[in-house]
Parts: structure tokens; sequence; C-alpha cells
């Protein structure tokens, strides 16, 4: 299970160090830990994907598919 995020194609730990505890709803026990996004976080993906977007924009649907 990843629970990292992925930014510029690379799965990252939260800028801040953060993580949500996710919760097994049967019976409270603490599954994994998930990385917390903020601001920062989302300022850098937002970032990335709009260095990546030119050339993802051009590529054909079939390459995208293959190359993720």
């Amino acid at each position: 299970m990843q629970n990292k995020l992925l930014i510029n194609g690379r799965f990252v730990d939260a800028l801040s160090g953060g993580t949500i505890d996710v919760l097994n709803p049967h019976d409270g026990t603490i599954i994994t830990a998930i990385a917390a996004a903020e601001a920062a976080d989302v300022d850098a993906a937002v970032a990335a994907a709009s260095r990546a977007f030119p050339a993802w924009s051009r590529m054909a649907a079939a390459e995208r598919g293959r190359c993720c």
C-alpha cells in the first residue's frame, strides 16, 4: 500500500513530515499512516504538473498509458 504523495513522478513524504492515520472501521485500529499534504505540498504538485503539461498534452493517449 503506497502511503506517500506522488509529486513530479516520485513518491515523497509530506514536506512537513505530517501523517494521517487510516483507521480500520471495524475496530478503530490503525491500518497505516499516509502523508498529510499541506499547502506547500499542493504548490509543489501544481508546479510539477504545470511543467509537465506541455509535453504530456502532446503525447498520444496510448503512450501516456504505457508510461505510467
